[in-house]
């Protein structure tokens, strides 16, 4: 089974979206900093949702900082902003997708599975 980690400071948000990845077939783990994330020392996730509003430090940054460790550079990273604008910045932090909010589960999901499906 494929994991996806979402890091979002909405406690709503990290309620909802792990509960629709596990329905659609993946084990999801959810937190709420960028701080949290890097502390982790279990195994990688086969793709990251990384929210661009974090406290401490911004979505982009710390996609930056993961494209940058060779721990972490080959994991997708997919950006969700409700900053329509920011798609340029994201892909040029490296992440592998912008998604732009509100979107849909279902938009969610094939964005994921479009990255995952390349991963082992």
């Amino acid at each position: 089974m494929k994991t996806i980690w979402l890091i979002d400071d909405d406690e709503g948000i990290r309620d909802v979206l792990p509960l629709a990845l596990r329905s659609a077939g993946f084990e999801a783990k959810a937190m709420s900093t960028g701080e949290e994330l890097l502390r982790e020392r279990e195994d990688w996730p086969h793709a990251i949702l990384l929210d661009h509003r974090l406290s401490g430090m911004i979505g982009i940054d710390m996609c930056r900082r993961l494209k940058d460790n060779p721990l972490t550079r080959h994991i997708p990273i997919i950006i969700i902003s409700g900053t329509q604008d920011l798609r340029e910045q994201a892909i040029s932090a490296g992440c592998d997708d912008f998604l732009p909010k509100p979107f849909s589960i279902s938009t969610l999901l094939k964005m994921i599975r479009s990255h995952t499906d390349k991963v082992n």
